[in-house]
């Protein structure tokens, strides 16, 4: 049954009870994640002109325009973004597990839906992933060496979404 839990709920009930997550409102998160795939959904039905016209701007597939939409709106139309103090920087060590993890905020959804919109590597894909699969989009979560991403994965197309940059990188 697990795959038919919405992973949004799974995350939020995780950080429950944990440093960051006292004004932890799930029921308010959820509302505002249906509200932003209806968001996306209008912008993405707004835009499709783009992607019949210019098909091969999007190597003629329309889930990536799709996933481009979404990335797209979810940070300039809502301003959802990257934790400035949590990004690693060039050729210092990553930041201890006990500093990267000290705030729930950083790391689970209520820090994007219900909070500053600031999430990390940890965060932003669950959020990509809760709203993509709102609108019926086949992805799921992948994990790789302390990061995580986003794939679609459909049986006709598999691509790779990186969450945590500016734009679509897929």
């Amino acid at each position: 049954d697990l795959p038919q839990v919405d992973i949004a709920l799974v995350n939020l009930l995780c950080a429950e009870g944990l440093r960051g997550s006292e004004n932890l409102d799930a029921k308010q998160c959820l509302e505002t994640l249906d509200g932003w795939a209806k968001y996306v959904e209008f912008e993405t039905k707004r835009h499709l002109y783009r992607f019949n016209e210019h098909k091969a701007d999007f190597e003629n597939s329309e889930a990536r325009f799709r996933m481009e939409m979404l990335t797209t709106v979810l940070q300039q139309d809502l301003g959802i973004h990257y934790n400035l103090e949590r990004a690693p920087r060039p050729f210092e060590p990553l930041e201890s597990n006990d500093v990267f993890f000290a705030n729930s905020q950083d790391v689970f959804l209520h820090g994007l839906a219900g909070g500053n919109h600031h999430g990390t590597c940890s965060s932003m894909p669950v959020l990509i992933v809760a709203v993509g699969r709102r609108l019926g989009y086949p992805l799921k979560l992948v994990t790789a060496k302390g990061h995580l991403f986003v794939r679609w994965e459909d049986g006709r197309e598999r691509f790779n979404i990186e969450a945590t940059t500016q734009g679509f990188v897929g």
